[in-house]
């Protein structure tokens, strides 16, 4: 997912001041052109300018922080491990098991290698000078990217902790020296928020190391950097959308979902979300559009929609029809998704189980059985499994 740097021309005068006492030109630049790349969902092209960053200039640690950053969004984007629907379900914050992304071994060699490599290289040039705000920020920024993937991939709360303490460390040195760089309030901002949300068996280790939660101040602070950060708008910007939509937050998600949409036409995942949200305010008809529009552009084989499963748009598709009261077409949608010879094993488990919903509704019970034993028998998908296992002791019903 995606986020715009919409800073008024006195601010950004102001923040251009700073950024050169942070990062170079050069390197905001490369950065910018990285992270544009990571929202157009075009990996590719974002780890082509990490490998020239690093052939050109083999001692920063940039290029490599920023690779890793890619590997992270890349595997996160895979395991569809920021949507709304997972993010905003109090479970995300249990550490349980079946909240976790699925990575390979590979996938995570990768970007373990790449993060140990640019930790090691920014902390030999801050070795050399320990007042080097641009390595100070970089290493803040390796550990800041590597607590998110030790939440959101490996569902480690203490490892996720300790980097993020870290993270939160040295970019509050690097806002010492330059406060207007809101680039380093990103960590900050988090951890006010986080804090607040995490459950009292763990909250108290926050407590005791003084750190004090507000889920407002969070929000306001994320705010600011998507506005006038310099690097992490994007980053500000999408976290806000998740943040909202958890605190059932829908119209300030929204806008900064449409902002995200205007930035990046490419970016088919903020198009999903737009209907996942129009879901949630109980808008079916809207969704049904946005997911009509997508499977239009996904069939005419559209720029804008590439990489995108059309099983994913008619499983949407079928909940949203479901959802709007239209039951035969739900279960035309769902298994239709099924059928479709580009669905990943995820996409088709999350059929599956949608269809057996829409089966249980139309009175089909033994059908909707075959379908939860099934889900229940395969491999888990972020909670497939255990809603299975509740659904084949109980019919779905809708919820009022």
């Amino acid at each position: 997912m995606s986020a715009q740097i919409a800073a008024l021309l006195c601010v950004l005068s102001c923040g251009a001041v700073a950024a050169r006492e942070v990062l170079r030109p050069d390197e905001l630049e490369f950065g910018r052109q990285v992270m544009r790349s990571i929202y157009s969902l075009d990996y590719a092209s974002a780890e082509a300018l990490c490998r020239r960053m690093i052939a050109s200039k083999p001692e920063e640690a940039l290029g490599y922080a920023l690779l890793a950053r890619t590997f992270w969004a890349k595997q996160l984007s895979a395991g569809q491990g920021l949507t709304i629907d997972r993010f905003a379900g109090r479970a995300f914050y249990s550490g349980t098991a079946d909240q976790r992304v699925a990575v390979t071994p590979e996938a995570e060699r990768s970007y373990r290698e790449a993060s140990a490599t640019a930790a090691a290289k920014a902390k030999q040039k801050l070795a050399r000078d320990a007042s080097d705000l641009g390595a100070m920020f970089t290493l803040g920024l390796v550990r800041q990217t590597m607590a998110s993937y030790e939440f959101s991939m490996k569902g480690d709360w203490w490892a996720a902790f300790r980097e993020g303490e870290g993270a939160l460390t040295l970019h509050n040195k690097v806002l010492l020296a330059s406060p207007d760089f809101w680039d380093a309030r990103l960590a900050l901002a988090v951890s006010y928020y986080v804090v607040d949300c995490l459950p009292w068996t763990i909250r108290w280790l926050p407590y005791l190391l003084h750190y004090r939660g507000s889920k407002v101040k969070g929000k306001q602070d994320l705010e600011q950097v998507a506005s006038r950060g310099l690097l992490l708008a994007d980053d500000a910007r999408t976290l806000l959308v998740l943040l909202y939509c958890r605190d059932e937050e829908f119209n300030p998600a929204s806008r900064q979902l449409e902002q995200l949409r205007q930035k990046y036409p490419n970016n088919y995942v903020v198009r999903l979300e737009l209907a996942g949200i129009a879901l949630r305010v109980n808008e079916p008809r809207r969704a049904l559009s946005i997911y009509e529009s997508l499977l239009t552009g996904v069939q005419a084989h559209g720029p804008e929609v590439r990489g995108l499963e059309s099983a994913t748009v008619l499983l949407r598709l079928g909940v949203a029809s479901r959802d709007s009261g239209d039951l035969q077409r739900s279960m035309r949608w769902l298994e239709e998704a099924l059928a479709s010879g580009d669905a990943s094993n995820e996409v088709r488990v999350a059929a599956r189980l949608e269809a057996g919903k829409t089966a249980d509704l139309l009175g089909r019970r033994e059908w909707a059985l075959e379908q939860y034993r099934a889900v229940a028998q395969a491999g888990d998908f972020l909670g497939t499994r255990r809603e299975a296992q509740g659904l084949l002791a109980r019919p779905y019903r809708v919820s009022h």
